[in-house]
């Protein structure tokens, strides 16, 4: 089985999510069925190198990180070859990796809640551009539009639910989100990012801190340290 990607692998300390500030290594699929107004990563949209999922496996073991991040573009446009490469990192539980998956919660994940992948939906906001503002949207695979099943099927600390926040009115979206999924009680840990140059975080902080909601603050770690234009 061969993947697309958009990058050669590179290692970084992870920017986002629960595992932010851990060293690991990034493997970056080719290909997107959103085009959202803020995306950060247009470069992903077209394949720069094809390798056989047995190659990335290799190069994985030879870099010496055990968190590896499997992103995009979005990966479940190429959900054998990701089902491929996640078993064949968590076959040998003794190697220790820890695989997360990010997705942008349009393909259904319930072939990868088989393994023992940890994963990490963003669920767009209206500032997106994309359809999200009517429920319950299409439960379809790869149209663009959520699948807001994906949401019912997340439960516990293992995965994450991410909201991108450029406005006002998408973090009262998020709010009515997670409490139409019953996110808390769920115990997924939820965590919103401002759109970068677009909304301060101090901004999103305070209305984090009004909602009286557990949600985490999510900066972008890696454009912090080394700026909004490297690719890490």
């Amino acid at each position: 089985m061969k993947l697309q990607l958009a990058e050669p692998l590179f290692k970084t300390i992870m920017g986002e999510s629960t595992w932010a500030g851990l060293p690991g290594i990034i493997v970056r699929a080719a290909g997107c069925n959103q085009r959202c107004s803020y995306c950060d990563s247009k470069f992903a949209y077209e394949s720069q190198l094809e390798l056989d999922v047995q190659e990335v496996y290799e190069q994985v073991a030879v870099s010496g990180q055990k968190l590896v991040l499997i992103t995009g573009g979005e990966p479940l446009l190429q959900m054998e070859g990701v089902l491929e490469l996640t078993n064949t990192l968590l076959y040998r539980k003794k190697d220790g990796y820890q695989v997360l998956i990010e997705t942008n919660g349009t393909i259904d994940v319930k072939l990868l809640l088989r393994t023992h992948a940890h994963l990490i939906m963003d669920v767009k906001c209206p500032s997106s551009t994309l359809e999200t503002t009517n429920f319950p949207l299409d439960a379809t695979h790869i149209s663009g539009k959520v699948c807001y099943d994906n949401l019912d099927r997340l439960h516990g600390y293992a995965h994450n639910v991410k909201f991108v926040v450029g406005e006002g009115i998408d973090f009262m979206w998020a709010k009515d989100v997670i409490r139409r999924y019953a996110l808390v009680k769920k115990h997924v840990p939820l965590l919103m990012s401002p759109v970068y140059g677009k909304l301060a975080p101090f901004q999103l902080a305070q209305w984090i801190l009004d909602s009286g909601l557990p949600i985490r603050l999510n900066l972008q770690l890696h454009k912090i340290i080394w700026g909004p234009k490297t690719r890490k």
